[in-house]
């Protein structure tokens, strides 16, 4: 490696845990801390006990993302961000906590990899307080500090004496305080928020925003990292072209992600988009097929290293993602190999494979479910994914030789 392409690379995630501990430093961090490579996440100890942990996964792929003298301000602001939290508590009462919840947008995936990670280091996450608005999405609140924010806890609520749906109303009036500023129009029909506040995405939860805009159908929304959301319209073919194509964008580059599912408004109703497979929102479609593709990616990488700790000799498969020649939609696949115990993703494809012999049974996931079902073991891993103990037997081999695609 030459001295130009040493100073331009990006460090490892190591390398950077361990700039991120000189920053704090060099910020004269008055509390006793320490490095949690596992869990890629740094600990602070607090009334004895290493109770606050801030996971560096934004920052890293913030500091990658940047050039130059950015690289040094993006770990200024992140030490100054950590110490102000470490440094700070939530109010006692929802009486000082009020003006300043907003709400939040996550997806389930978020909550599973930090678990994960969590018990990599050995601690427990706490519960936050949360409600699923779809099978992918939660909405949460959101405590504001001055220069950072913390989810709040069930525990924090109850301590509060105040239920989640109330606070989530005032996190709501909150947020349409700050809200007056209009969608920037890209183009006619395409839509994008410029708030800049950590809470454009969140504004998802505030329906009245969408139905101002000129749009040809219902409100079609992205949110691809918390300072942006994307708008067009469900009918408008470019526009939903447009909004894929930055989304894509906005996910493989930004930092503070949020999801690549599509949302759609139907009477102030938020319902994933699309649907069902059809030409104009196929952008879209693909789009969520390579978002489910990629958090899959993510969660074998996290679930790799949690079994290594267990012990446990399973295989985590990955979700393959390719293009239908004919249709040109996206479609998953997923491999179950003989006498590998394997957790595997939910794909539109199960092919099964023998290497010994090398063939290769190709079927249709929910054909292969209706009729071997007994050998699809759910488990608690989110996204989910089904543990094939063992290998069909010869009998039910013969079943899935018939009911193949390819064989």
């Amino acid at each position: 490696m030459g001295i130009f392409s040493f100073f331009s690379s990006n460090p490892t995630e190591k390398q950077f845990a361990k700039l991120a501990t000189v920053a704090l430093r060099q910020n004269n961090c008055e509390f006793e801390f320490r490095l949690n490579e596992p869990d890629f996440s740094i600990e602070f100890l607090v009334n004895d006990e290493w109770s606050q942990h801030w996971y560096l996964r934004n920052a890293y792929k913030q500091y990658c993302a940047s050039y130059g003298k950015e690289k040094k301000q993006i770990l200024h602001q992140f030490a100054q961000s950590v110490l102000s939290m470490a440094a700070q508590e939530l109010p006692e009462s929802y009486s000082e906590a009020q003006s300043r919840i907003y709400p939040g947008i996550r997806e389930p995936e978020e909550w599973e990899y930090l678990r994960l990670l969590s018990e990599l280091g050995g601690n427990s996450l706490l519960p936050s307080a949360r409600q699923a608005i779809s099978p992918c999405l939660y909405k949460t609140l959101i405590f504001d500090y001055k220069d950072s924010m913390a989810i709040v806890g069930k525990d924090t609520l109850a301590k509060w004496e105040i239920d989640f749906d109330e606070a989530f109303a005032q996190a709501q009036d909150n947020l349409r305080k700050v809200s007056y500023q209009p969608f920037e129009s890209l183009k006619p029909g395409l839509y994008i928020s410029q708030w800049q506040d950590d809470y454009d995405a969140s504004r998802i939860f505030l329906p009245e925003l969408f139905h101002r805009l000129e749009l040809l159908g219902d409100p079609v929304i992205t949110l691809p990292t918390r300072n942006t959301i994307l708008v067009t319209g469900s009918k408008d073919a470019q526009g939903i072209e447009d909004l894929a194509e930055i989304t894509r964008k906005a996910l493989d580059e930004e930092p503070k992600v949020i999801t690549g599912y599509a949302l759609t408004l139907n009477n102030f109703t938020l319902e994933h988009f699309p649907q069902q497979q059809d030409e104009i929102s196929k952008p879209l479609y693909n789009l969520n097929q390579y978002w489910k593709s990629r958090n899959y990616e993510a969660q074998k990488h996290i679930l790799c290293s949690y079994l290594y700790q267990k012990q446990a000799d399973i295989f985590t498969a990955s979700c393959l993602l390719s293009t239908n020649d004919e249709t040109g939609f996206y479609e998953t696949l997923s491999v179950v190999t003989k006498d590998v115990d394997t957790l595997l993703p939910r794909a539109d494809t199960l092919v099964f494979f023998d290497p010994l012999t090398d063939e290769k049974i190709v079927t249709n996931w929910s054909t292969a479910f209706r009729n071997i079902p007994h050998l699809f073991e759910t488990t608690d891993f989110t996204p989910l994914r089904y543990r094939f103990r063992r290998y069909p037997d010869p009998t039910e081999l013969d079943l899935l030789r018939k009911i193949s695609v390819i064989c």
